[in-house]
């Protein structure tokens, strides 16, 4: 994806999501990016995105705006990989998109499952299904970029500087930060 490409350079941390925002309409995704904190229960809801075509009255063309709404009681961190992630759907096709009641509720009881557990007891899980979890691995390549992996993994390896205080600089999750510092992430991230 053109997207991790453009932020796989980046090493001084962190990504700001402002960044992520402009790079996504840059690329004519969506014509604006509006992110929004609610308050409600991150058990219910952590994030969630949404576009739709805005044509004011007598005006030419309109425009594709995205919301991406999340809770406002996420921890910072959780936040910030929550809202990246959701802004990545800009790029998701009509058919990976849930557009009608049923999918949306289909897709809200899935992803509550582990993908592992969702495939046994239903099979192939859907393409919504599967477009979210993939934004998980694409969000994270983004927040933590190859090059700056690349610098700090010999420096973790050694010792000198443990997996929170590269999720602090970083301000990703730490269970996110150690499954970057994986030697097969590269090889994952580089499949996406």
């Amino acid at each position: 994806m053109d997207l991790i490409d453009h932020f796989s350079c980046y090493t001084h941390l962190p990504v700001k999501l402002a960044d992520v925002a402009s790079h996504i309409v840059e690329t004519g995704a969506v014509d604006k990016i509006y992110r929004y904190a609610v308050d409600v229960d991150p058990a219910i809801l952590r994030g969630i995105f949404r576009s739709y075509h805005h044509k004011p009255p007598y005006a030419p063309g309109g425009q594709t705006v995205a919301e991406v709404i999340y809770s406002k009681h996420l921890g910072p961190f959780d936040s910030r990989f929550v809202q990246c992630k959701e802004m990545l759907h800009a790029f998701d096709s009509e058919s990976h998109m849930a557009s009608r009641m049923e999918q949306v509720e289909q897709l809200a009881e899935d992803i509550i499952v582990p993908l592992d557990v969702l495939m046994r007891l239903r099979g192939l899980p859907s393409k919504q299904v599967l477009s979210d979890n993939g934004k998980v691995f694409t969000a994270l390549a983004i927040l933590l970029p190859r090059d700056f992996l690349d610098e700090v993994r010999p420096i973790y390896q050694a010792g000198r500087v443990t997996v929170a205080q590269i999720a602090q600089l970083a301000q990703v999750p730490t269970p996110y930060v150690r499954l970057a510092l994986r030697d097969d992430w590269q090889e994952l991230a580089d499949a996406l």
